[in-house]
């Protein structure tokens, strides 16, 4: 049955092709096409009500497979200042944004700007950095900042009893060497790698033992100077990677300077190092940022730099054999954190990746950033060896200004959440 609105539409339109001279045949072929556009507008609504059904379901199998989400120590600086932020970040579609926890603290001030910083089960430690130092000179103070050799230890967020204020202890043995910017690397036996940060090559590597309070002291070898370093990861056991951007190679008859980005392996036990590679690609970040070398297993090294454009190389055939293009806002990224375990066999892996939101030059301050940007990313290599890449989420940590940042990963969080994305992968293929 028709309804009063055809009737009306029709009575127009015959009124019109009346007025305009227009035939009958017209005049029919245009209600045939008024109906034909009623049915296709029909299926339209059909197809859109069962489209939402379906998001409805995939919702509904997300929360099923609700991940734990990671967790993260964000020690961030503001013209000297320390603060920690703890961040609960979970894998919940809540409005298209997974939730967020953010609890922040308090950390004295009189503690070093610079240092090198990372998390040994339930401790954070802290190696190094630059201390301000205040002299009387002719009558008139002069501050100026010294690099310092002690490192610090403190409870790891969340803190007990509910306090919001980080207490760092200084340790009573100090390194043989002042550092700033120091790189630092947890090694599996709980010991941690200490190298860089300092131009003296005797004791450029310092090896702390948190249980025994004692530093074993490496010497660069005598071929090996002046290493410019920009990353450091645990390779195997007690291996660790090291990348350059500049180092200088002495050969029996000849000095060779190397200005390209290159890989060191240094054997933490025998005391050993060799030069890996030497043709990494190269990033569009600033000659003497830092980079972020993730090693997932295998020979497979992501380079992960610039938010849109990453690189896979590959160790073992010592050349970049891949290009993965993230559709993502670009940027430096400050940080990148792996979901996974180092298989050979992983064809797939999780990532996430942070960079400043805005950046603000002042003039006559230095740089400041506000907030992060943060997406979690999966790459995947398909047949015939392309890396394609989903982000899965993307947001923004509201964690205001800063001029430097560190994020130091909750190591059992991570490995919770590879291992229920592996349990999600399963459960899909079945």
């Amino acid at each position: 049955m028709r309804g009063y609105s055809d009737y009306n539409f029709e009575g127009k339109l015959a009124w019109l092709c009346k007025r305009c001279d227009f035939s009958s045949t017209i005049y029919e072929d245009l209600v045939e096409l008024k109906h034909e556009l009623e049915l296709s507008l029909n299926k339209l609504r059909a197809q859109k009500a069962q489209l939402i059904l379906e998001e409805e379901e995939n919702l509904k199998r997300m929360h099923h497979h609700i991940g734990v989400g990671i967790r993260f120590t964000v020690i961030k600086y503001l013209e000297e200042k320390m603060q920690y932020l703890d961040v609960d970040l979970k894998d919940v579609p809540i409005s298209g944004f997974p939730a967020v926890t953010c609890d922040e603290g308090i950390v004295c001030e009189d503690l070093p700007t610079a240092p090198g910083v990372c998390r040994v089960g339930d401790a954070l430690f802290m190696v190094g950095g630059r201390l301000k130092h205040t002299e009387v000179r002719y009558g008139r103070e002069y501050c100026n900042h010294r690099e310092t050799k002690w490192l610090w230890s403190a409870p790891a967020p969340p803190i007990a009893g509910g306090s919001y204020t980080m207490t760092w202890t200084r340790c009573d043995t100090a390194m043989d060497s002042g550092r700033s910017l120091p790189m630092v690397v947890p090694l599996h036996d709980g010991r941690i790698f200490i190298c860089g940060g300092t131009s003296k090559p005797e004791c450029w590597v310092e090896i702390y033992d948190p249980e025994k309070g004692e530093f074993d002291r490496r010497d660069l070898p005598e071929h090996i100077f002046e290493p410019t370093l920009l990353s450091c990861f645990l390779w195997a056991d007690q291996s660790v990677m090291l990348y350059c951007n500049r180092v200088t190679i002495e050969e029996e008859e000849e000095e060779e300077e190397v200005n390209k980005p290159s890989l060191l392996l240094y054997d933490v036990e025998r005391n050993n190092w060799e030069i890996l590679a030497e043709n990494l690609p190269a990033s569009k970040h600033n000659y003497w940022e830092k980079s972020n070398l993730i090693y997932v297993g295998g020979s497979i090294l992501f380079i992960i730099d610039q938010a849109s454009c990453w690189f896979v190389y590959d160790l073992s055939a010592k050349k970049e054999v891949g290009k993965v293009d993230v559709r993502v806002k670009d940027g430096k990224v400050m940080k990148a954190l792996y979901l996974g375990n180092n298989d050979i066999k992983n064809t797939s892996w999780i990532f996430y990746i942070f960079l400043p939101d805005a950046k603000r030059d002042m003039k006559y301050h230095p740089t400041f950033y506000t907030n992060l940007r943060y997406a979690k990313v999966e790459v995947v290599q398909v047949k015939g060896g392309d890396y394609i890449a989903t982000v899965q989420f993307s947001g923004v940590l509201k964690i205001g200004d800063f001029d430097k940042l560190y994020i130091i990963a909750d190591e059992a969080s991570l490995k919770r959440a590879a291992e229920d994305c592996l349990k999600e992968r399963e459960e899909d293929d079945k």
